[in-house]
């Protein structure tokens, strides 16, 4: 396989996953008008666009290409899902376009990130929580102290088992919700059925459960292992 495969389809699949979650409405901008736009006391966001964008072609000079769009983002504190889920997912994704195009299974890509998990310099007792790796700022903390299996391997596993538990087009609508005038802090109850804090929970005992011996036949159940398909 090609080095060079690999890093186009997660830049890809990276640049998708950030779409999908899109936290922002998209708006057409119009310079045609003969003077600026009025504004009362309360504008709506297409109006205060406009006025700006005449003011910056007409009064300042300034150039812009004859079709541009403005991106008005909403929610700016909380309308971004959890930073695994962006980082799960785009691996997720990049996963499956090489298992779709031919070059490696999905399943060996998966295996290759528990044996990462498992062989990780930092014990899985030490990962930190999921919502320990919600924000921006703890995720590249977390990444810089702890590395790619506490981090990137740890978001994956727990999207794969996301998705293997509700499919692929719950966790897309899930995304494509940030998009929406609406409190993020719902996202997750209206699409899955299970609490968030309880999935956290769930996939923190999955994930311990890797580093756990497997016991001889018949002393018990078997510790959790890799997830066995995905939607």
């Amino acid at each position: 396989m090609s080095g060079r495969w690999p890093i186009v389809v997660a830049m890809l699949a990276a640049v998708a996953c950030s779409s999908a979650a899109a936290p922002y409405r998209e708006y057409e901008i119009r310079f045609d008008a003969p003077a600026p736009p009025s504004l009362d006391q309360n504008p709506s966001d297409s109006e205060l666009i406009d006025a700006i964008a005449w003011l910056m072609r007409h009064r300042l000079d300034l150039p812009f290409p004859a079709d541009i769009k403005a991106y008005v983002y909403v929610n700016e504190a909380t309308g971004r899902p959890a930073q695994w889920i962006l980082e799960g997912h785009a691996d997720w994704v990049k996963f499956k376009v090489l298992d779709l195009l031919g070059y490696q299974p999905y399943a060996e890509s998966r295996n290759t990130v528990v044996r990462a998990v498992l062989g990780s310099t930092t014990p899985i007792k030490f990962f930190p929580d999921l919502q320990a790796l919600a924000s921006s700022a703890a995720w590249t903390q977390s990444m810089n102290r702890l590395g790619s299996p506490a981090t990137y391997g740890q978001a994956f596993l727990a999207v794969d088992w996301l998705v293997e538990q509700y499919g692929s087009a719950k966790l897309t609508e899930f995304l494509e919700r940030f998009a929406l005038d609406a409190d993020p802090r719902a996202h997750w109850g209206t699409v899955f059925p299970i609490p968030y804090r309880q999935f956290r929970d769930d996939f923190r005992a999955r994930l311990d459960g890797l580093g756990r011996p497997t016991p001889p036949a018949g002393t018990g159940s078997p510790p959790a292992s890799p997830p066995s398909s995905s939607r």
